[in-house]
């Protein structure tokens, strides 16, 4: 079977404004400029002069090299799960590569939940992979993550950042409890060995009815052989219906997001009785954003 695995590949993060100020060593040395510009007007030194011409060069060279290399620092998504449940960590890959230097290290601050998480980053030979979690406190349907990428190389004079957005939908859905869900998943999940469902068209033989179904539900449904080792699981609407929203919507997307993570199709049945498989990730996910905005 086709891996399903939701991924995102090479996705470049917007956002490439730079923002820079003299850093507390970049102070000093402002301190000591000053200084020696002081010196040289007062003594009229020749030295003084020099000294306070090549600091002054110096420090525009460095506020200079630290922008561009900000500037020049990518960063891309390589590969995340859109779907999450609430409080529960939510992990992204992401490749760093810097353009003009072969090392290059550079704090990443992003919020996660109801505080400020960093992560120090060293690229090595001009790329990097790492991963960091977010945390949501609230599930709904999140349209980008924020995050603030900043550093003092290359000579620790200025400090440079600048924000990224990761341009995606994130769905975060709402978390319910080991007991809640250990109690209701029997009546979201009922599983079917080697068995495709879907509507009958006219003119296909009669034989492939599946006609329990049609005895249940008042319609024609076909049956069809997977083959290999498939076993479709039903995921059922109905939930919604048998008890409270919120633990039914928890329920089915965390049930459609160990479909996705297994890479496995699933029969879902919708409340008007609607059969139909669903094996590709972005319909799993259309579920499971429908079932968000609907009790928001």
């Amino acid at each position: 079977m086709q891996k399903l695995r939701h991924r995102l590949r090479n996705k470049q993060l917007a956002g490439n404004r730079v923002y820079i100020i003299p850093s507390r060593f970049g102070l000093l040395y402002l301190m000591i400029l000053s200084f020696s510009i002081i010196l040289a007007v007062s003594f009229g030194h020749a030295f003084s002069y020099y000294l306070s011409a090549l600091l002054f060069v110096l420090f525009i060279i460095a506020a200079f090299m630290s922008n561009s290399y900000m500037k020049n620092l990518e960063i891309q998504i390589v590969e995340g799960d859109y779907l999450v449940s609430q409080s529960q960590d939510y992990g992204v890959k992401f490749h760093a590569h810097a353009i003009d230097d072969p090392s290059l290290s550079f704090i990443l601050e992003y919020q996660s939940g109801n505080k400020k998480s960093s992560k120090e980053v060293l690229i090595h030979e001009k790329k990097s992979l790492f991963t960091f979690y977010y945390n949501f406190f609230h599930w709904g349907v999140k349209k980008y993550l924020r995050m603030k990428v900043s550093s003092s190389y290359p000579f620790f004079l200025f400090t440079t950042w600048k924000y990224l957005k990761c341009e995606e939908e994130f769905i975060i859905y709402p978390k319910v409890s080991k007991r809640s869900f250990n109690r209701h998943k029997d009546t979201s999940q009922k599983e079917y060995d080697d068995i495709e469902l879907r509507a009958y068209i006219q003119g296909e033989p009669l034989s492939r009815v599946h006609w329990k179904k049609y005895a249940q539900t008042s319609q024609l449904i076909v049956k069809t052989e997977l083959g290999g080792e498939s076993d479709i699981n039903l995921i059922d609407e109905n939930l919604l219906n048998k008890i409270d929203k919120e633990i039914a919507v928890g329920i089915i997307c965390h049930e459609i997001q160990e479909h996705i993570r297994k890479s496995k199709s699933f029969a879902y049945l919708s409340r008007e009785k609607h059969f139909r498989i669903v094996s590709r990730p972005k319909h799993m996910m259309d579920i499971a954003r429908s079932l968000i905005h609907e009790i928001e």
